[in-house]
């Protein structure tokens, strides 16, 4: 079982990396979707990435064309197609905004947040998933404020959802 487990995981990873993620992979309890991934939102990663160096992993979630399913749909760290669940989900139907308890996170030195995402218009089309460098002392509702900054930084990009599908810019 572990080894059938193992196989499954792995051929998901090969075909995240040849840009694709495969159809229904389980790995511990992840479900995975197929997502392409050339297209404006993994630019927009690229982007947060470069420009932001505290930033540890950055992820966009969204419904994939012709999914009924939310999932990670670019991202800094793979899981391209793992299906959104719990707080992730959450924060799209709340459109709160989510911190990690910091007992959670910060004894590995990140400090994770998840923001609702808005195109243009302010249609909710999604999420954004951050990692920050964490160290003792810093303050959380900063982090927040730098990931809602981004946040609506990207927002100016992104007309609508189907935007984060259109090929690379």
């Amino acid at each position: 079982m572990i080894m059938r487990n193992s196989l499954k995981l792995l051929a998901g990873c090969v075909a995240m990396f040849v840009g694709r993620a495969s159809t229904t992979v389980t790995a511990a309890e992840d479900r995975y979707i197929r997502v392409d991934a050339d297209y404006f939102a993994q630019t927009l990663v690229a982007h947060v990435i470069s420009v932001y160096p505290e930033i540890i992993t950055f992820s966009i979630h969204a419904i994939p064309r012709g999914a009924k399913e939310r999932a990670v749909i670019a991202s800094s760290f793979g899981k391209i197609g793992r299906v959104d669940a719990g707080d992730t989900l959450k924060v799209f139907e709340t459109n709160e905004p989510k911190i990690w308890d910091l007992r959670e996170t910060a004894r590995e030195g990140k400090l994770e947040c998840v923001v609702p995402l808005w195109a243009k218009s302010g249609e909710p089309i999604g999420v954004l998933g951050f990692a920050f460098k964490y160290k003792a002392g810093d303050d959380s509702a900063e982090f927040l404020r730098k990931a809602i900054r981004i946040r609506d930084e990207l927002r100016e990009k992104i007309v609508d959802v189907d935007d984060l599908f259109k090929p690379e810019r």
